[in-house]
């Protein structure tokens, strides 16, 4: 009798233990269907024709609808191009062009959205790269910096990364406001960039 009830308590122990292992098993993968969930959240998810619900040949006023909870407003560069400012705060989760005119006029709510720049760090792409990471954080997730270009007019620097997604241009900087990369002497371009360098603004073109 003693030993059918030793073995019943063992047989009862396996079973509670197989149990547990298996919850927690459920548990982890839960977790990482969560956290993968939370990484590429349609809301906020940033693709080669698209930033949450806003897509590249939407008209001004179909994004408008796509995200309610959002402001638009009239704003410019300093090239002088029409832009359109789109914001839940003070400041700007992303800027569009439309192929406006006039930076003085109203917005043109048929106008087709032809290019979407991301400032907000909460908009990420598949990967998790988002405005605001540093450039050595990047390259783990596409691989080596390969080039940092700089634009003759508004002296803006553009970064490639060996595996980065087609579609996608990385503008970087400083967090202080600087230049991110570190040029030889009457060039424009450089694969050596600053310690403290990130990623602006990405923009879907």
């Amino acid at each position: 009798m003693r030993h059918r009830i030793e073995r019943s308590l063992i047989l009862l122990s396996v079973l509670v233990l197989a149990g547990a292992t298996t919850i927690q098993g459920r548990a982890a993968e839960t977790s990482k269907a969560s956290g993968a969930k939370k990484l590429s959240s349609p809301a906020t998810l940033i693709t080669k024709n698209s930033v949450g619900p806003i897509r590249l040949g939407m008209s001004v006023a179909q994004a408008r609808k796509a995200v309610p909870k959002l402001k638009f407003a009239r704003t410019t560069d300093g090239e002088g191009m029409a832009l359109i400012e789109v914001k839940g705060g003070e400041t700007a989760d992303m800027v569009l062009y439309a192929g406006e005119d006039d930076a003085e006029g109203p917005i043109h709510e048929n106008a087709k959205i032809q290019l979407i720049k991301v400032f907000g760090q909460a908009y990420k792409t598949a990967n998790g790269v988002h405005p605001g990471m540093p450039l050595r954080e990047v390259e783990k997730k596409y691989g080596k910096l390969t080039n940092i270009s700089m634009s003759e007019i508004e002296s803006r620097e553009y970064a490639e990364f060996a595996r980065q997604p087609a579609g996608l241009l990385f503008q970087v900087g400083l967090p202080e406001i600087g230049i991110a990369g570190k040029y030889p002497e009457g060039k424009r371009e450089t694969a050596v960039y600053v310690p403290s360098a990130v990623v602006t603004n990405i923009e879907i073109y």
